[in-house]
């Protein structure tokens, strides 16, 4: 059946808002569909999404093999094939005998540390191999090295473990049973590896799909010199829990007469250690981490497609990794397919994750792969479908728009936000605790809270707002900045829409220097919000809070000092991207969100 994704996602969209949502009768029309209806289009009795397209065949045990490296590591790789009756799969993978032509599939290939020694497709989500298998696929899954069967050591996105994806990559196109057209597919550390083949820009392989990927592991630690609470502990926690094997009943659950050399990896203690001195230092120049930023690398080197899917709540990842990426994959001629959602480090489709959910999602993954991998004439969708913040659906062609306009606001005096040259200056002090400090009136305060009067018209902010404020630091040290800016409902409910974070020493932005601060010399410091895509209707406001106190998953400021935060007189500047779209507005109340990590207390208007 022909795939259309508005179908169900507009009948989900009315039956979550019946009573409460005033309609654009021109949208309504495209989108709308009878709950009746959409039950037909797709499975909706599990908890997540089902291809519609019917099974061609039934899938077999999975076959095992170890596969030596680039440097003779050997890698695990168990292979899922469907039932064809005239393909001796066995004796083409164990003793090298040849195939007819038609037993040679398509593959799909995941790259994982979270295997463990036994390889089962129903510990997995998503199902990719009871996905494709039964449409006609090869899948494979490969435990990358130092983790499940495999040997060598687990190095943490190295230079090593994305050759290992290129190698076997190679070694899978060469078999007998892969038509050597290659996808890669699979969600975080397994969302990352498919941009491990693009940055080698391996031939074999034709499209990616990453959910929640890396494309740049500096960048997933730190934050302009800010850090994540988990940065200096992850490699030790990936070590342990996964190239250890303690993460199967508290023993090594693989070569067990080996996992002490585990521990002597100098890798392992190499990265358990550049988490801690980056984070001290907020410098990710490093070798290191240099070869963990794989951007550059692959708008050079990739040939293929890539449908990244990514949620613009996610704590894990945070959407800053595939926004603006995006655009720039666009600019360099690669093919570009995206979907991002309110949701967390989740999937499109799962029910206990998020509302507005994508039923859809498993027969659009079978679309994608038939028409890169196998080139058929399939409705693989828009280039762009994106949610928002009232949890609306719309496409777009790219990502952010390039038809945004910026809206420019300031913070001035008595808390307000102000059209660009309206507000009138004050400066505040921001401190970390309560203190006694003030400047002529002005007594310290821990958090800073700054509200726009009502809108006048709905407001679509869309892309990657930017807040550069200007302040004084009073000590060398500065501290670490954070921004969120809220939804405010007329009642007073308030909901987060973004944040950003800086440490002021990297006021221009970055994780590769600091700038050295003066103490009573102002800087700017140029905070830019992760991605976000939000709705706030006319007679909402807008509110920016500033604080030390860390947000997320991002560690609260190491220095206590208070900073000097100017405003008015255009010195701390608010630039929202906004776009013209239709859309369903909200009249009444937000809607109930997925929770968030977010330790803060909410503040109120």
């Amino acid at each position: 059946m022909k795939n259309n994704p508005w179908i169900l996602l507009a009948a989900i969209s009315l039956a979550l808002a019946a009573g409460c949502l005033g309609l654009n009768d021109e949208k309504l029309d495209e989108q709308s569909l009878d709950p009746a209806q959409a039950e037909n289009a797709y499975n909706i009795s599990s908890g997540w999404s089902t291809p519609a397209q019917p099974p061609q065949y039934d899938m077999l045990e999975s076959e095992h093999v170890l596969v030596d490296s680039f440097d003779d590591t050997p890698i695990s790789m168990a292979i899922f094939l469907p039932d064809k009756q005239e393909c001796d799969w066995e004796g083409a993978i164990h003793e090298g005998e040849q195939l007819p032509d038609e037993c040679a599939l398509p593959t799909v290939m995941t790259a994982s540390p979270y295997w463990g020694p036994n390889i089962h497709e129903d510990s997995y989500r998503p199902p990719i191999a009871t996905w494709l298998v039964p449409q006609g696929y090869a899948v494979v899954h490969m435990s990358l090295r130092g983790t499940g069967d495999s040997g060598g050591c687990m190095e943490f996105g190295s230079m090593n473990e994305q050759r290992d994806v290129d190698e076997m990559l190679d070694w899978t196109a060469e078999q007998e049973w892969s038509t050597g057209e290659i996808g890669m597919m699979g969600r975080s550390y397994v969302g990352t590896t498919p941009w491990y083949g693009a940055a080698f820009g391996n031939e074999n392989l034709k499209t990616i799909v990453p959910i929640h990927g890396i494309t740049d592991w500096s960048k997933l630690m730190f934050k302009n010199g800010t850090s994540e609470t988990r940065g200096p502990i992850l490699h030790t926690f990936f070590t342990l829990n996964y190239g250890l094997g303690l993460d199967d009943g508290g023993e090594p659950d693989r070569r067990s007469d080996h996992w002490l050399d585990q521990l002597a990896c100098v890798d392992t203690w190499e990265g358990a250690a550049y988490g801690p001195s980056t984070k001290a230092t907020a410098d990710a120049s490093h070798e290191y981490w240099q070869e963990r930023a794989m951007q550059d690398r692959i708008l050079e080197n990739y040939n293929g497609s890539a449908w990244i899917i990514q949620g613009l709540h996610d704590w894990n990842v945070n959407p800053s990794q595939q926004v603006p990426f995006l655009n720039d994959l666009e600019n360099a001629g690669i093919e570009t397919k995206a979907w991002l959602g309110v949701w967390a480090h989740d999937y499109p489709d799962r029910v206990d994750e998020q509302h507005n959910l994508r039923w859809d999602w498993a027969t659009t993954v079978v679309n994608w792969f038939d028409h890169h991998l196998k080139g058929e004439n399939v409705d693989t969708g828009p280039s762009v479908e994106v949610q928002d913040s009232l949890l609306t659906w719309r496409t777009e062609e790219h990502y952010p728009p390039k038809d945004a306009t910026m809206l420019e606001l300031e913070i001035g005096a008595d808390n307000t936000i102000q059209p660009a040259g309206d507000a009138q200056p004050q400066d505040y002090i921001l401190a970390s605790t309560p203190t006694s400090t003030t400047l002529g009136t002005t007594q310290a305060s821990t958090t800073l809270t700054f509200t726009t009067d009502p809108l006048e018209d709905d407001l679509r902010i869309a892309g990657l707002p930017q807040f550069h404020t200007t302040v004084t630091p009073t000590t060398p040290a500065g501290g670490s900045l954070f921004a969120q800016l809220y939804h405010v409902w007329p009642d007073g409910v308030t909901m987060e829409i973004g944040w950003a974070a800086i440490d002021v020493r990297n006021h221009e932005g970055g994780n590769t220097h600091e700038d050295p601060l003066i103490p009573g010399e102002p800087v700017i410091a140029k905070m830019q919000f992760e991605p976000l895509d939000a709705i706030v209707p006319a007679e909402h406001q807008l509110m920016l809070v500033m604080h030390k106190h860390g947000v997320h998953t991002v560690d609260p400021s190491p220095y206590d000092d208070p900073l000097i935060v100017h405003a008015g007189n255009e010195q701390s500047m608010l630039r929202l991207p906004t776009i013209d779209r239709p859309h369903i507005v909200i009249e009444a109340t937000p809607p109930s969100l997925p929770p968030t990590t977010n330790t803060n207390p909410t503040p109120t208007p």
